[in-house]
């Protein structure tokens, strides 16, 4: 298994902001924390969390954008100073890097002297008008395997190779990912790596198909992540070079997304995604060249991303309106590729960015049908399923308007008109906890819950059954239980005359290994959704 040096700085987006030691400061993107003044450290507050989270320890918390800008340019600092302890970093974001072990140990011999090394590369830099990296933000792992390595840089380690599985198996399961798999098996109350290691193959594969193939490998440490990669047969570039300096890059570079597209389509018609690239920049006063990686593929836009990150901390070394004369031209040059197990893509097959003839196709439809007619679904959360589903106008989709259209709802009320539950982000008591049911009756169809005797099962003000359901009547036929769970009791808007709610719900598992959640109200009985 490939051994991986992972280098992490934990704060470094901070430098961004000249905050002093009593500010009390947080960096905000996509609702998460990513950067923090020292009073806000301090105070309790900590990287990943998320805005609410944050407020809830100090309520006082001001919160800033990133500034991109002045990212590429600290980005494009530290790059220029791990180069020069080792040319094989490569970068997965402003804050991360990694780097194969074998590459550099030639030459440092010593894992200690590696450390060291970057170490010292690191903290003697002047990121930002005289602000100099903490020790404590610099985060160094050693460990067989990506997933180890990036783990063991939380506490600065370097694990033997002997020590390599027992370390991972110790580790939470939260480690190989955050994606719905992972989710799962916290669910399921797999909660390390090692508790997910002796489970069943054939009972992964049948539940989680590759992707928990591909886990289980990664936990047992017979795959890497990244994964062993594959250069492309031919060396695939897609280069641009401009007759004259460019100043204004940005429109250059995503003219060439068909360039870029063309190659990315190639790869992905032979089955393959590219993991890793190299950019390389010539500009009239400097050069740059970086290699850059995603395990999750690059596509198009992706790379246009990186082409400009790169460009931007070249401009932002050069100050002054005379510094910065342009760039003459660039190249990619795709590094690594692998499989393309695939992905399930959205409606507009990317969040980001929906393809052009998917926005065509809504421009014409909204035409015929008027403005604002072409609505696109989301999920949010709110008391009842019906309600998780809501539908937001395309164009705020594609601008990424936090506004959303109220206007297509389903009201999930047993009396009165919809309630609108979505105002701002509360709790919701009462919800159905994620896994989300597979289906949700809008209209609720009434069922009839009897016991092994036929009589009607009942449940009372306090949450009590005298009665187990045994048989459950469906429109379409009767059907057998074979376990349940329950009743749990929602009483919603009690302060509301109007709108108050009190029902039961109850969870029954048939024969035949679907479940459905079963709702009470009044008397009746009613389906609202089902697991497959």
């Amino acid at each position: 298994m490939e051994r991986f040096v992972y280098l992490e700085l934990s704060n470094l987006l901070a430098m961004c902001y000249e905050w002093g030691e009593q500010d009390v400061c947080a960096i905000l993107a996509e609702r998460k924390v990513v950067g923090l003044s020292k009073g806000a450290l301090s105070g309790g507050v900590a990287l990943g969390m998320s805005q609410s989270q944050a407020m809830s320890q100090l309520h006082h918390l001001e919160f800033y954008p990133r500034d991109v800008k002045k990212e590429a340019k600290i980005a494009s600092t530290v790059a220029d100073a791990l180069d020069s302890v080792s040319p094989y970093f490569r970068y997965l974001d402003t804050t991360s890097a990694y780097l194969p072990y074998r590459a550099v140990m030639r030459y440092f011999k010593e894992p200690v002297t590696l450390i060291r090394s970057i170490r010292e590369a690191l903290s003697q830099l002047d990121i930002s008008e005289g602000r100099r990296l903490d020790d404590d933000d610099i985060l160094i792992g050693i460990a067989d395997g990506f997933v180890a390595a990036k783990a063991a840089s939380l506490q600065n380690l370097v694990i033997p190779q002997d020590a390599n599985q027992r370390f991972l198996e110790s580790l939470p399961i939260t480690v190989l990912g955050g994606d719905v798999v992972v989710e799962t098996l916290i669910r399921l109350g797999i909660g390390t790596v090692g508790d997910f290691i002796h489970m069943n193959l054939a009972d992964i594969s049948t539940r989680f198909g590759v992707r928990g193939i591909e886990l289980l490998e990664m936990a047992r440490g017979s795959r890497a992540n990244p994964p062993g990669c594959t250069p492309p047969s031919k060396g695939v570039k897609v280069s641009f070079t401009a007759e004259s300096p460019l100043v204004g890059y940005d429109q250059v570079v995503f003219s060439q997304i068909p360039k870029l597209a063309d190659e990315v389509e190639k790869l992905r018609n032979a089955g393959l995604i590219a993991t890793s690239l190299e950019i390389s920049i010539s500009a009239s006063r400097s050069d740059s060249r970086r290699s850059w990686s995603l395990f999750s593929g690059f596509d198009e836009r992706s790379i246009a991303d990186r082409i400009i990150w790169q460009l931007q901390g070249m401009e932002e070394h050069f100050e002054g309106p005379s510094g910065w004369d342009g760039v003459n031209s660039w190249q990619v040059e795709f590094l690594d590729v692998v499989g393309d197990a695939g992905i399930q893509m959205d409606l507009f097959g990317s969040a980001k960015a929906p393809p052009g003839m998917t926005i065509r196709a809504a421009m014409k439809a909204e035409t015929i049908l008027g403005v604002n007619s072409v609505c696109v679904p989301y999920v949010e959360g709110a008391r009842s399923s019906i309600d998780t589903v809501g539908f937001s106008c395309w164009q705020e989709l594609l601008q990424g308007s936090s506004s959303r259209s109220k206007n297509n709802r389903g009201g999930s009320g047993f009396r009165g008109g919809p309630v609108d539950q979505r105002a701002g982000n509360p709790p919701w008591p009462g919800s159905i906890p994620n896994p989300p049911p597979a289906r949700v009756f809008r209209d609720r169809p009434i069922v009839k819950v009897t016991s092994l005797t036929g009589e009607v099962v009942r449940v009372n003000r306090r949450g009590g059954m005298v009665l187990s359901p045994s048989v459950v009547e469906f429109p379409w036929g009767k059907r057998v239980t074979e376990d349940f769970l329950g009743p749990w009791l929602v009483h919603q808007r009690w302060w509301d005359d109007d709108q108050e709610q009190r029902f039961a719900r109850l969870l029954v598992l048939l024969g035949d290994g679907t479940a459905h959640i079963l709702l009470t109200h009044e008397g009746l009985w009613y389906l609202e959704a089902s697991y497959d």
